[in-house]
């Protein structure tokens, strides 16, 4: 992709035959080369980082096959975690 990226840059793919989208942000470990996917935690339903995908290869990979053991540095901790969430951020 060729745009500028900055932390707040959020990029839309879509397939409308499909009726399918994919939100994307940088990636903070990567910020020129890969970007995290958006999609809903599966504890908490709030919408993190699960993937980073650096080509259109390794979104089609997090597709067909979501792998909770590769997920982005951004996926633990992240803000929009539901507060009880045990993959959110850490409360005291």
């Amino acid at each position: 992709m060729d745009c500028p990226v900055n932390p707040g840059t959020l990029v839309v793919l879509t397939d409308p035959v499909a009726g399918k989208e994919w939100r994307f942000i940088p990636s903070s470990s990567a910020p020129l080369t890969a970007w995290c996917l958006l999609q809903e935690c599966p504890q908490c339903a709030g919408v993190v980082p699960v993937a980073d995908v650096a080509s259109f290869a390794d979104l089609g990979d997090y597709l067909d096959r979501p792998d909770p053991v590769l997920r982005p540095f951004e996926f633990n901790g992240d803000p929009a975690h539901h507060y009880d969430c045990p993959n959110g951020t850490t409360r005291q």
